[in-house]
């Protein structure tokens, strides 16, 4: 059985897989305080996904990369990098006397997705995670990879989006040659 535990989370329509980097402009307060805690503590925090077709309830672990910028009114622009999945329990508004809403969650692991500190060691040109940032997933696609907890079935669903890719790239390609006249 997987751990619970407690963590503050930012409820966004945001999904990263591991490894992937973002960016984020933090202006309200209560987002404000949860930097300053995590960076000043150098603790994590959960993106919660709060997209409608989230349905298992993912979220990404992410960590503070850097913060890119301070504006006057306290307001900044950060880069986080998610370094695990979870799966989260219970939602709170509030946590210990925070602003910042928080939850429990669950980590959430699958063969194809290793953590992101492992990243480096895997070959690239094989189905495994160093092309799944390649494809560009779309937010439904990774939700749906991350439900996939079988290796080989991850596999084939990657090969198919990467089949995709090449074939409208191919389309796209024809097309442009076909535009294109020389006089």
């Amino acid at each position: 059985m997987p751990e619970v535990k407690k963590i503050p989370l930012f409820p966004l329509h945001l999904f990263l897989l591991p490894g992937e980097r973002s960016e984020l402009h933090i202006f309200e307060e209560r987002y404000k305080e949860l930097v300053r805690h995590c960076v000043s503590e150098d603790e994590v925090f959960g993106i919660a996904c709060n997209a409608r077709e989230n349905w298992k309830n993912f979220g990404s672990l992410v960590r503070i990369s850097s913060i890119l910028k301070h504006y006057e009114q306290g307001e900044m622009d950060v880069e986080i990098e998610c370094i695990g999945l979870f799966r989260l329990k219970k939602f709170f508004y509030t946590v210990d006397e925070r602003l910042w809403p928080g939850g429990y969650v669950e980590d959430w692991s699958n063969p194809l997705l290793p953590e992101s500190e492992q990243l480096e060691s895997v070959p690239h040109g094989s189905a495994d995670s160093t092309d799944i940032y390649d494809l560009n997933l779309s937010l439904s696609d990774k939700l749906r990879l991350a439900s996939i907890i079988d290796g080989s079935a991850q596999s084939e669903f990657v090969a198919s989006r990467k089949r995709l890719l090449e074939l409208l790239e191919e389309q796209e390609e024809a097309c442009f040659n076909e535009l294109i006249y020389l006089n």
